[in-house]
């Protein structure tokens, strides 16, 4: 029976290439529209705040962006905040036993300024290794922070079949869900992702994201059932104490007349 209790977890590999450079008036629709993105930044022409920790030797840094929020503000047309982490080489910090843990956080706004936190830290303590703390403009003459995309096209998927045919596949897919459910002309807040972890449980599908800064993870917990609906689970982790504090609910369709679209990129 495909709706077994057994659970089957799925992890997608590909290479993407990412060749086309997005113009700061398009990454607002190009984030909401689940393009799949990556930034690119000169850390040498940004400019840097007062020091926080050792200074980072690294001149560029780049990632592909797994996930992000984007909501809407008093001050701004929009806020986005991306989140990335990953263990990087340790001979630099002399550490042979683990691996130093980077951690990249970047809210930015619709002035096309992004503030860019880097991190590396030590993942046994939690101490410092290195930080970077700057400012960067997009579209400026010394592109101090871009963002790229692929050529792909993107097809919303509009029902459960569809979503999980192409999952199965091994097809790229992401996702742009609108939880408050309101459109960009009003209050609004979109969870986008990559789906690159996933699982059928009791035949429902499963995926996650997590956007980690310094402190805390903030995770994002989907679950597509049959007749096409969603349910968001949020909670924030403590990296440090590991203690979970609950953010919300939240339910959405991925209809066609739904505030949660799900993409398959060919």
């Amino acid at each position: 029976m495909a709706d077994m209790r057994s659970v089957y977890i799925f992890s997608l590999s590909y290479m993407t290439v990412f060749t086309s450079v997005v113009p700061p008036e398009d990454i607002f629709d190009d984030f909401v529209h689940g393009a799949p993105l990556r930034y690119i930044i000169n850390l040498t022409n940004c400019i840097p705040s007062p020091p926080f920790g050792p200074k980072m030797e690294d001149t560029f840094i780049s990632d592909v962006i797994s996930g992000g929020t984007l909501s809407s503000s008093s001050d701004a047309t929009w806020n986005m905040l991306l989140g990335n982490e990953k263990y990087i080489n340790g001979s630099r910090y002399n550490l042979t036993a683990i691996s130093p843990l980077r951690i990249t956080s970047i809210p930015m706004s619709d002035q096309g300024q992004a503030t860019v936190y880097v991190y590396d830290l030590d993942p046994r303590s939690w101490k410092r290794l290195a930080v970077q703390d700057i400012t960067c403009f997009t579209g400026q003459r010394k592109s101090e922070i871009s963002f790229v995309t692929t050529s792909q096209t993107k097809t919303p998927l509009y029902t459960y079949d569809d979503v999980s045919a192409t999952l199965l596949s091994g097809r790229e897919a992401t996702f742009s869900f609108n939880i408050d459910g309101k459109s960009p002309d009003d209050q609004f807040y979109y969870v986008v992702g990559k789906i690159e972890d996933f699982s059928f449980i009791d035949g429902d599908i499963e995926f996650s994201i997590d956007i980690p800064n310094e402190l805390v993870i903030s995770v994002y917990r989907a679950r597509l059932s049959r007749d096409n609906h969603v349910t968001v689970t949020s909670y924030q982790v403590n990296r440090k104490t590991a203690s979970r504090d609950e953010m919300g609910m939240y339910r959405g369709s991925i209809e066609k007349e739904g505030w949660y679209r799900i993409y398959s990129l060919n």
